[in-house]
């Protein structure tokens, strides 16, 4: 992956913030979560570390509003 694991973080974004409260009113977040952490242990990710994996949620309209569109100054 070319990143110590213990320092992975994904960022998973929703295009409108009322996509985002939805999906996080209907636990659909958690799923994704849950999901992408069996995606890194099924491809090799240190189990003990899974766990630990920062998965956040945010929304284009966050980024517009916040950044002006620019994802690098958002993430960083």
């Amino acid at each position: 992956m070319g990143i110590d694991p213990k320092h992975l973080a994904i960022w998973c974004f929703f295009t409108k913030d009322g996509d985002l409260k939805k999906a996080q009113e209907e636990d659909f977040t958690g799923d994704i979560q849950q999901t992408i952490r069996e995606a890194l242990r099924k491809h090799g990710y240190p189990g003990d570390l899974t766990p630990s994996v920062a998965v956040t949620f945010a929304t284009d309209e966050e980024v517009q509003r916040s950044f002006g569109g620019n994802y690098w100054h958002f993430l960083k």
